[in-house]
């Protein structure tokens, strides 16, 4: 059941964050879309299928349409959400906000809204894990890109100024190396971004620990690898090297046609050894990458990953076909995750599909348009949105929402209840039960 819950968060995830998928741009941009659904229940394994079904009835009724925008950190999403085209089911989404910040209106909420603080998501997301067994940190990785470059805004500029200071040939000297190697041991468990970040994504393997330990030891690690000089880069006809003494541990070769690097680090303090790779054409606008962590005493591997992607390019809409394999497996990976998604597009008509990687079968097919168009730019700040905060919640805030959203979240669920199959009743109820929310609800009952 478990399983099937990774599966379906990554299905979700692929729904839900469609619409996202320029929104890492820095100029700005607006696109039209429209999107609708097909999702095969029977192609899940049958221990999933009765599950999974009353997802895929209720999504394969579904459609989305609307547009979207982006201006630096600022975004806006709107969208109309109908159930078999029946306009009696017509339900409107706005989802806007900053980097750090989202908020959702919605015709359901009448003039209340909802924000969420990504700054507070990922300990929010643990604590549903701890307390419901519920893997929301999962999706809530995803969710906001931000999660990941504030876990490092603790070491980015040290980092920088010491490995960085220079480009090109040079030589880091190793009382440099040294003492951002001990700023790192201080400060790794102390930053709180970093800290949830780590325990997000190791929470259910129990590695978050052992991470941090080796970080606290790197000091003691750096001193016997390196020699007296340091770090001696060498660059030269577009490939840059890094090595001290003997030993070489990162290659890096720049071109107009393709981008390389590999990293392969002796064993590190937990008895580890660390080699990756990268290599980006242009030509075929092919991306692989591949990282194994293996512990050659125990002879295991901690984490073995690898990420294909092929025909990807940077222009939207993107026409053409794009191929994206993903595999993450390893002592490090309680549950082994294989994701497999084909796109196909062309003059701003797109087919999106998740497969399942052993028999190719089609899970999950997003199809629609996606069209450019002439939008205002958003601009939003934190001050700006003053929703609820769903991870601030107390009795009085509580009260005074569901007062303002009865009269509207009744009058908007009549009908999407009235369309929603038995089988959509009989799913979510089974993840209330898996979960323990639904004895939670009725406790009070008895």
């Amino acid at each position: 059941m478990k399983d099937f819950g990774r599966r379906l968060t990554a299905l979700l995830l692929c729904v839900l964050l469609l619409p996202a998928v320029s929104l890492g741009e820095s100029a700005d941009i607006g696109y039209g879309f429209d999107v609708h659904f097909s999702m095969d229940a029977s192609a899940y394994p049958e221990a999933d299928q009765t599950l999974v079904q009353g997802i895929a009835d209720t999504l394969n009724m579904l459609t989305l349409s609307g547009t979207f925008a982006m201006a630096g950190s600022s975004f806006d999403i709107t969208a109309d959400m109908l159930l078999e085209n029946d306009e009696d089911t017509r339900t409107s989404l706005h989802l806007y906000g900053t980097d750090t910040h989202y908020q959702l209106g919605s015709s359901l909420l009448g003039n209340q809204e909802l924000m969420m603080n990504n700054l507070a998501l990922l300990e929010f997301a643990i604590k549903a894990y701890n307390h419901l067994g519920m893997p929301l940190q999962y999706p809530a990785l995803l969710i906001s890109p931000y999660a990941h470059t504030s876990a490092f805004d603790w070491i980015r500029d040290e980092w920088n100024r010491v490995m960085h200071a220079e480009e090109g040939s040079r030589v880091i000297a190793r009382e440099d190396v040294m003492e951002l190697a001990a700023y790192a041991a201080d400060n790794a468990e102390q930053d709180r971004a970093f800290y949830y970040w780590l325990a997000a994504l190791a929470l259910e393997s129990g590695y978050s620990d052992m991470v941090l330990e080796t970080i606290t030891e790197l000091p003691d690690w750096l001193d016997g690898l390196l020699d007296d000089d340091g770090i001696t880069v060498t660059a030269e006809d577009g490939t840059e090297t890094w090595s001290s003494g003997e030993e070489i541990f990162f290659t890096r070769t720049e071109s107009d046609e393709e981008s390389t690097w590999t990293l392969a680090l002796p064993m590190l303090p937990d008895g580890n050894t660390v080699e990756a790779s990268y290599e980006c054409r242009q030509e075929d606008g092919s991306i692989t990458l591949s990282v194994l962590i293996a512990n050659e005493e125990d002879e295991t591997s901690m984490l073995d990953a690898s990420l294909a992607l092929t025909g990807w390019t940077d222009s939207l809409p993107m026409d053409g076909q794009v191929d994206l394999t993903l595999s993450l497996q390893g002592e490090m990976v309680p549950n082994a995750l294989s994701l497999h998604f084909a796109y196909q597009a062309e003059d701003g008509q797109f087919t999106l599909q998740q497969l399942n990687t052993e028999t190719e079968t089609m899970l999950l097919s997003v199809q629609g348009t996606l069209t450019q168009q002439e939008l205002s730019a958003p601009s939003y700040t934190a001050e700006t949105l003053n929703g609820l905060n769903i991870f601030s919640l107390n009795d009085a805030s509580m009260k005074t929402f569901v007062s303002g959203v009865a009269e509207p979240f009744v009058k908007g669920s009549i009908p999407l209840l009235k369309h929603l199959p038995l089988s959509a009743y009989e799913t979510m109820f089974s993840l209330l039960d898996q979960y323990g929310i639904l004895s939670m609800l009725t406790s009070n009952l008895e």
